[in-house]
């Protein structure tokens, strides 16, 4: 999330170019998809390991 509002903290003064924008806004969501995943996979994993009673 930080990828996609630091533009609009750090830039407050002046603006960023378009693909400064863009990229950082593609990354982040990226970013952000691959850590629910992993969260996902290791929830996932826990689950599974658990003991049997």
């Amino acid at each position: 999330m930080w990828l996609i509002v630091a533009l609009r903290v750090v830039t407050a003064t002046h603006g960023a170019p378009a693909g400064i924008v863009w990229n950082n806004c593609v990354t982040g969501a990226v970013t952000l998809l691959l850590g629910l995943a992993a969260m996902e996979l290791t929830v996932g994993v826990s689950r599974t390991r658990r003991p049997h009673r």
